[in-house]
């Protein structure tokens, strides 16, 4: 299915300007983490970086296994 459905916004001016405004966010939450990783102890990095894996694994494999609504 479809994460956004394209004929539920208002108009294109609003969808166009929601986009840009969550790439904004994303883009600013990119650049906390990568300073907040440059500012860590080198040694601390390998275990966040396992932690992360291990979490998106988890929610991925939620997502895939919760049932489906019909």
């Amino acid at each position: 299915g479809k994460c956004v459905d394209r004929g539920a916004g208002i108009s294109e001016a609003l969808d166009g300007a929601a986009f840009l405004g969550s790439m904004g966010l994303l883009a600013l939450a990119t650049g906390v983490v990568e300073s907040t990783m440059v500012r860590l102890r080198m040694r601390a990095v390998p275990q966040l970086l396992v932690a992360a894996a291990l979490s998106a694994t988890c929610a991925f494999l939620m997502l895939r296994l919760q049932p489906t609504l019909r």
